[in-house]
């Protein structure tokens, strides 16, 4: 009778944890949105698959929630080519809302290009 006992405090113990370790984590990033669209890296011209959106609470960019191929992690939208567009296809609002600071992180990176040579 008394290791029954012990095992239901021990099960109640790993179930109280596992919910306050996930629970904490999934607080940070509660205010996602699914997507799904495949997306291209501006550094290394590669393509990934993005499944989540989300806004930063500290200054309003947008984030998307990428995999490529070993793990998933949160990146700006200023990593991948053409931040209008997804944005555009994503959230129209927003994209119309920020419509300058889109097209000037695209255009940006043209300009810069172009003074290399």
């Amino acid at each position: 009778m008394y290791w029954l006992i012990c095992i239901g405090c021990v099960m109640i113990g790993f179930v109280i944890g596992v919910l306050a370790t996930f629970g904490a984590h999934r607080e940070r990033f509660s205010h996602w949105k699914p997507i799904s669209m495949k997306v291209e890296s501006r550094s290394t011209n590669e393509k990934l698959h993005a499944d989540r959106y989300r806004l930063s609470e500290e200054d309003n960019l947008p984030y998307l929630r990428v995999y490529d191929g070993r793990k998933f992690s949160w990146l700006p939208i200023w990593h991948f080519k053409s931040p209008y567009l997804i944005m555009a296809l994503i959230d129209p609002e927003y994209a119309k809302a920020h419509m300058i600071r889109l097209l000037e992180a695209e255009n940006f990176e043209k300009f810069t290009e172009g003074r290399k040579t």
